[in-house]
């Protein structure tokens, strides 16, 4: 029993020896979205555009830097529609007010 775990720790020692020295590749994340399919939202994204966007997934999830890039634009976006917003309620509250 003792020869047993013993080659088993040997081996267990081996692989992780190999893991390290890169010798034995680990498996890459696999995704249905090619590399090459990933493209920038920019600020006069539609909504089409927007739902179509798909991240290639990297090693724990996502690529962070596809994501950001496109949290950044709809954060802009949305802050320019909220100042128009803003400006056109300003607008149709000084019309009424003048009548």
């Amino acid at each position: 029993m003792l020869v047993l775990l013993l080659v088993l720790l040997v081996l267990l020692l081996g692989m992780a020896a190999l893991f390290l020295t890169e010798k034995i590749a680990l498996p890459t994340a696999t995704t249905d979205v090619p590399e090459n399919a990933y493209r920038a939202v920019d600020a006069e994204a539609s909504i089409d555009d927007l739902a179509a966007t798909k991240f290639s997934v990297a090693l724990r999830g996502y690529r962070m830097d596809q994501v950001d890039a496109v949290m950044d634009v709809l954060h802009q976006r949305i802050q320019r529609q909220e100042a128009e917003l803003s400006d056109l309620r300003k607008k149709i509250t000084e019309t009424e007010e003048s009548r």
